[in-house]
């Protein structure tokens, strides 16, 4: 993958060529649009996986290249780029299977998806009795067994 890192290689892997499938413009390629290059080159950001999307060489030039997608909400899409970087939440990745996850993920999974509903349904007086007894009854039905291994997976991969 060594071949993909110069700079230049790795512009025209996500870019493809100036003038068949892109157009400079604010310093940045803007995808041509023709039925062409939409046919050959589709997933062009799929072929440079080493920086998954594009990179420009900067956050800040990355930041500025997404927002021209969106010209009327530049400053919108800027602010949240921003708060998502800040405020983003990436699950732990575990050295191993957690057992209470595999077995009880479905049932999870139904009771998460029915517990926003009825959260939403609820009157607003009911809201918080609404969302405790289905958050307890999550808990009941492998939440906590879930909570529980991870917590200690955690631990133990932390002590490693």
């Amino acid at each position: 993958m060594d071949w993909m890192f110069p700079q230049d290689v790795l512009f025209t892997l996500t870019n493809g060529i100036e003038g068949q499938y892109y157009m400079l413009e604010n310093g940045f390629p803007k995808a041509i649009t023709t039925d062409e290059a939409k046919k050959t080159f589709y997933n062009n950001v799929d072929i440079a996986i080493i920086v998954n999307g594009k990179d420009y060489g900067s956050l800040e030039k990355n930041i500025e290249a997404t927002t021209l997608a969106f010209p009327d909400y530049r400053e919108l899409a800027k602010q949240s780029i921003l708060n998502g970087l800040a405020d983003g939440y990436i699950e732990p990745r575990f050295d191993r299977p957690i057992d209470a996850e595999n077995k009880y993920n479905k049932t999870l999974v139904d009771k998460s998806q029915e517990t926003v509903v009825k959260s939403i349904l609820a009157k607003p007086e009911d809201f918080n009795k609404t969302f405790d007894s289905m958050t307890q009854e999550f808990l009941k039905l492998g939440g906590q067994a879930v909570i529980d291994e991870r917590r200690a997976a955690y631990k133990e991969m932390k002590s490693k």
